[in-house]
């Protein structure tokens, strides 16, 4: 067995002992927590063999993990007592959603949990890739591609391994998740094909399910648990094309390395098979087979001195080649500012670090990276493109109230700035979480609960996301024996509210987030203040 796969085995514990010893591992144990139980099939109830049950420790910094066995039992020990969230995972089955994110609590009082968790078959789609012709193609990449909620509004994203098809042409994507897809394939290596003399130059463009390299005009796949969409089979498309080169000059000598990635503007930035484009050590690069329509140039280099450089042009595709096409690349702009403390006279934690964080199409691309502060809170930091959204990185119980520039708040849109621009003054506001939100709820019902741990959950909103650097939940807990605590919080407006069966997934759903705020209620926390509320159960949206 080679090292490292020998230390990940030993890495896993074992599965619980038999019962006879079980009374004695509790004792020995009484200290610390165990979780055990079994991992079975989410429909039909049989147990899963070879299914890792993990539970992240110190904030997400450190990871136990065990093996399922035959029977499907698992043990973890010596586990820190609060509130513990174990997964299950197999490669081909995803997490049953309703059990996404469930927390079970160890206290003194009961150290030990037996905990049943289930895991349902991934949905499929399988089908075949063909030509104009109807002739299977062979090494086509096929990608599921999921709708998710981005900054810039609903997007869809590749999800999953994908599929290259066979000598047959056939593709199978498994383990797909619940949600809304399309089918999207390409092939990898881009050609443009020989055409007759005085025929219009084509190539294969990157195509939708059911025959479309329009993304719009896709068919759209609403997946449950373990469905099976098969028999899936599309052309792909062929669409006038055009060799794009050019060059790219930077701002700081010669360039070492680069790359170029080319992305169609009219559908919505993805563009999964098109990045990629070496640039040589002259700064020359060639693209061919580019669709007609318009696109983005995104091109990444580093020079001589080992300076990043960036830069981006839209050109637009037709018939005829595009060639000295030029790209000038650029430097990082440096924000330079200082983190605050509120209220005023507070001492700044001694670990902290900002990141301006770069957004928008073809910001893969972008390398920004965290900077340190220093001892007076001033800071400089580089961000390559326009706009950026900038936070701190905090040690716990400290929060970024607010980032302000030029007088304003900052919101979701981020800091735009324009090439060469000097961007000073930013300033960073963070606070000490001093305050706590608690209580009782009341309301939920066997019926509605998930087991015997779910008595529902509290979540918590800021009273306004203008402001907000992160999710719209800003913290959650569970509730048990019909009590709360939430904590540390910093001083603001908060909105709360207490829900059942609540499920991870729900926090990418904003109409089911603002469902959920119209019922919460409204609560102001000032500065080591502990609110005690009553709430009653708002239902499942």
């Amino acid at each position: 067995m080679a090292p490292i796969l020998l230390a990940f085995v030993l890495a896993l514990q074992s599965p619980s002992a038999p019962p006879r010893d079980r009374e004695s591992v509790d004792a020995a144990a009484a200290s610390t927590g165990i979780l055990r139980g079994r991992v079975v099939d989410a429909q039909s109830g049989q147990p899963i063999k070879s299914a890792i049950v993990s539970v992240w420790l110190d904030q997400g910094r450190n990871r136990v993990a065990a093996l399922t066995d035959p029977e499907g039992r698992w043990e973890l020990r010596g586990l820190p007592l609060g509130e513990l969230v174990p997964t299950a995972e197999k490669p081909g089955y995803v997490i049953d959603v309703v059990q996404a994110g469930r927390t079970i609590s160890l206290t003194e009082s009961r150290p030990a949990r037996d905990v049943d968790l289930k895991l349902a078959r991934g949905a499929v789609l399988s089908g075949r890739i063909v030509d104009d012709s109807g002739d299977a193609v062979a090494g086509i990449q096929v990608m599921a591609l999921r709708q998710v909620s981005t900054s810039s509004g609903a997007r869809f994203l590749p999800h999953g391994g994908g599929s290259t098809t066979d000598d047959r042409g056939e593709y199978r994507i498994f383990g797909l998740e619940p949600g809304e897809y399309v089918l999207a394939a390409q092939r990898m290596d881009r050609v443009r094909l020989q055409q007759p003399r005085n025929a219009p130059r084509v190539s294969e463009v990157q195509t939708y399910y059911p025959g479309t390299s329009n993304l719009h005009e896709a068919q759209r796949f609403s997946i449950a648990d373990s469905a099976e969409f098969g028999d899936l089979t599309f052309a792909l498309q062929l669409q006038r094309s055009a060799t794009v080169t050019g060059r790219i000059v930077t701002s700081s000598g010669p360039i070492t390395h680069g790359h170029l990635n080319v992305t169609a503007t009219d559908q919505d930035g993805l563009d999964f098979g098109g990045g990629g484009h070496n640039v040589a050590p002259d700064g020359r690069f060639h693209v061919d087979a580019v669709p007609e329509g318009s696109h983005q140039l995104d091109a990444w280099v580093e020079t001589n001195d080992g300076t990043n450089e960036v830069g981006q042009l839209l050109v637009t595709v037709a018939e005829s080649d595009l060639s000295e096409v030029v790209i000038r690349t650029f430097g990082p702009t440096i924000l330079r500012g200082r983190v605050v403390v509120d209220p005023p006279g507070t001492p700044l934690p001694t670990r902290i670090r900002v990141h301006a964080h770069s957004f928008g199409p073809g910001m893969q691309m972008t390398r920004d990276e965290p900077a340190r502060v220093g001892s007076d809170g001033t800071f400089e930091l580089k961000a390559f493109r326009s706009p950026v959204r900038v936070n701190a990185i905090l040690e716990e119980g400290w929060f970024t109230k607010a980032v302000r520039w030029k007088g304003q708040f900052v919101g979701r849109g981020g800091i735009s700035f324009s090439t060469g621009e000097s961007v000073a003054g930013v300033e960073v506001v963070i606070g000490r979480a001093t305050s706590r939100i608690t209580g009782t709820a009341t309301g939920i019902t066997r019926r509605t609960a998930i087991d015997e741990d779910d008595e529902g959950t509290v979540l918590i909103f800021r009273s306004t996301t203008r402001h907000e650097a992160g999710f719209d939940v800003v913290a959650k807990a569970p509730i048990r024996d019909g009590r709360f605590s939430i904590g540390p919080l910093t001083a603001g407006d908060y909105q709360v509210i207490a829900v059942a069966g609540f499920e991870q997934s729900w926090l990418g759903e904003p109409s089911r987030m603002d469902s959920l705020r119209v019922q919460a209620i409204d609560v102001t926390l000032g500065d080591d203040e502990t609110k005690v509320l009553s709430l009653k159960w708002a239902g499942t949206p």
